[in-house]
């Protein structure tokens, strides 16, 4: 975390202050008469991002081509297409250059949402792994999750009713439990093992970028690969009886080991 500042000491936390509790996003019902939505990238978001310093936003802006490029994305080349028109697509927003950044991994998974939810069809979600070797010897990557794009996805996210339910992951607790669902079954695919996890293995700086859902999923991500043992002994430590932290162990080093990689 660091102040948000610029070169002359110039706070600009207004930039952050939008949307307010009374403007919930995401809110769009055309046969009702509603259109609040206010939580769109390339319309909302990446404009009011424009008008921050570079110094504060560093890439950001450049990133948002990336969650785009995840929906649906079924081959490599289909990402670096988008790549290619992301520009032309969004009325001349910057994206990254696709000269310089190759994907080298991309996972899809489509499941059963289970339950009432099979009614809703297929749950899909792209996961996919860019690198730029730009300096040949400090290979950058980023990995993005696909947002929010069906029916189904929105049932997992929803499952249980009761948005205030909450458990733990990876050593932390108050993890929305939709959300460690979503993120703990893609950890757990074989995809994920065999294609992400090799890939992740090569990279010097991993930079996770998702909008929405894909933005949920990469808080808890990089919470996880970044302290997730250090939580997990915090846990430990606070536990009770040896019963109770082997319990803990078992579940929670498996979270972690199931997401993380070793440097190669």
């Amino acid at each position: 975390w660091k102040e948000c500042k610029d070169s002359e000491e110039v706070t600009h936390y207004y930039f952050q202050s939008w949307p307010a509790s009374s403007q919930p996003a995401g809110v769009e019902l055309p046969e009702l008469g509603i259109d609040n939505d206010i939580h769109h990238l390339h319309r909302d978001y990446v404009p009011r991002l424009i008008k921050v310093p570079n110094l504060i936003r560093g890439p950001m802006v450049e990133y948002a081509s990336v969650p785009e490029c995840t929906f649906n994305a079924k081959k490599k080349k289909e990402i670096k297409d988008c790549l290619e028109s992301y520009s032309d697509d969004w009325d001349g927003l910057p994206g990254l250059d696709p000269d310089e950044w190759e994907t080298i991994a991309l996972m899809n998974r489509v499941t059963d949402p289970g339950g009432l939810g099979n009614f809703l069809g297929k749950d899909q979600d792209s996961v996919y792994v860019l690198k730029n070797d730009e300096d040949p010897t400090y290979r950058k990557c980023i990995i993005s999750f696909e947002a929010m794009n069906n029916p189904a996805d929105a049932w997992r996210f929803y499952e249980t009713f009761e948005l205030s339910f909450y458990m733990d992951y990876c050593g932390s607790s108050g993890v929305q439990v939709g959300m460690r669902n979503e993120l703990w079954d893609m950890t757990h695919d074989p995809k994920y093992k065999k294609e992400i996890k090799p890939a992740l293995e090569t990279c010097h700086e991993v930079t996770c970028v998702g909008n929405s859902h894909g933005g949920a999923l990469c808080n808890i991500f990089t919470m996880c690969a970044n302290t997730g043992l250090e939580n997990i002994r915090a846990a430990e430590a606070l536990a009770t009886s040896s019963e109770s932290a082997m319990a803990v162990n078992e579940d929670m080093y498996d979270d972690y080991y199931s997401l993380a990689w070793n440097k190669k």
